[in-house]
């Protein structure tokens, strides 16, 4: 009986570990995102336009390439720069951007979400994601992620 007692006990503590790790690493997720942002909007008050890729950070925002934060478990953050419309003839400025990344578990705190459709990608850019699709076989959007400030404005 004591054995048993002792094994739920230690199947509790592993699974509350568990949430706690999974919670830390959204938090680090948000903190990361912030940094970019930040970054971003430096970027773009100097040259106007947001760049096409993060590795444009390099080397006036982060030293390196590996300087630009990975999400906690390595991978990259999802980046888009993205252009007004369609309709503008190329090259298409960067004049807005999309950045996120995939939360693990659900958290209400943290859902400050843009949750938008993919957009237009300005010249050299990645494609844009869509924010509003939901994990299959999870109903809960997980999705973390921002535009630019003042989204599709060019000066």
């Amino acid at each position: 009986v004591v054995v048993g007692i002792i094994l739920i006990l230690i199947s509790i503590a592993l699974i509350a570990g568990d949430s706690a790790r999974k919670l830390a690493r959204d938090n680090q997720r948000v903190s990361d995102i912030a940094l970019i942002r930040i970054k971003l909007e430096a970027y773009r008050d100097q040259n106007g336009v947001y760049p096409a890729r993060l590795e444009d950070l390099v080397p006036q925002y982060f030293q390196s390439e590996s300087n630009i934060p990975k999400d906690p478990k390595g991978d990259d953050y999802i980046y888009a720069g993205l252009a007004v419309s369609d309709s503008i003839p190329n090259p298409k400025p960067c004049a807005s951007y999309h950045i996120g990344i995939k939360f693990e578990a659900k958290n209400n705190a943290l859902d400050r979400a843009a949750h938008s459709e993919a957009g237009v990608k300005c010249t050299g850019s990645g494609d844009d994601f869509d924010a509003n699709e939901a994990d299959p076989g999870n109903q809960d959007n997980l999705w973390y992620d921002l535009h630019s400030p003042d989204k599709f404005k060019i000066d």
